[in-house]
Order: structure tokens, then sequence, then C-alpha cells
């Protein structure tokens, strides 16, 4: 079987013997899990994040699930790249639209919007005006690494 590890064909991996694999799919089974419940196994609450900028899986993004601080986690529920972004026109009104559908496709919605330095002003801001009718707190994705500094409102 063949997995894809990102987004093209040569981070496509085999697995050399079944067993690996068996063991891969439990794990992948258990991040899942994770990131997509409110509690998880660990009955940590979780504050789903909706990340944008940087590259697909941004390290400075997915690296964060793993932080814990008072008994929370983040649930990085989306990580939209900045080449999505910008080919998707985000910047338009539709782009904000779309956001609104990416949230709401997320369980329970977001309790924070994470943006990546780089990004250019136009997103930043459909990013901000999508945190401010959410009513939700909108930051660097530095503050990913200091949780307990961000102003949480949900």
């Amino acid at each position: 079987m063949t997995w894809e590890i990102q987004g093209k064909s040569s981070d496509w991996y085999e697995f050399p013997n079944p067993e690996q694999e068996r063991v891969f799919c439990m794990d992948a089974k258990k991040v899942v899990y994770y990131m997509g419940t409110k509690e998880n196994v660990d009955n940590r609450k979780l504050k789903n994040i909706l990340c944008a900028g940087g590259t697909h899986f941004e390290r400075g993004f997915s690296s964060e699930i793993f932080n814990i601080w008072d008994g929370q986690g983040f649930g990085i529920s989306h990580i939209i790249p900045n080449q999505w972004l910008v080919s998707g026109e985000y910047e338009n009104e539709s782009g904000l639209e779309k956001l609104r559908t990416c949230v709401g496709s997320i369980e329970g919605g977001v309790q924070g919007i994470a943006m990546h330095d780089g990004l250019k002003g136009a997103y930043k801001q459909q990013l901000r005006n999508l945190g401010e009718e959410l009513g939700i707190p909108v930051f660097k994705h530095q503050f990913l690494r200091k949780p307990e500094s961000i102003q949480w409102t949900k």
C-alpha cells in the first residue's frame, strides 16, 4: 500500500512490511481522533485552530499540535498554505466565504486563527475579518509556542 504523507508524489511512501504499515495506521487513527474532537483520549480540552500561510504542512503550525498547557492542547484543524490562498483568490469577497465554509466544516468551529508572518496584507485582513466575525483571536503563528499569552475568547 502507498501512503501520501504530504501533497505530491515524491512524498509517497511504501512500507517495507505489513507490520510497519499496521503500526502507522494505528498511530494515524489516534492522531485523527485527537485532532477531531473537543475532548481527546487524554481528557485535554482542545483549542481548534485555523492556520493560514506558509507551506503545506508548515512546521510552524504542525509541530505545535504537541504543545500542552493548563490541561489544554491544540487541534490544528486546517492548514491553508500560501499557494492555496493566492491561487484561490482569497483576497476577494469570495475568499472570505471560502474561509467561512472551511471553519463551518470543523466540528465545533475554531477558537483561534494563526497566520504565518510571510502572508500578504490582503490575506491577513481577510483572516482578521473572519476572526472579528466569529469573535475569536487572530494571531501570528509564533504565539502557538506560548499559548497562554493568546487572548482566548472561547
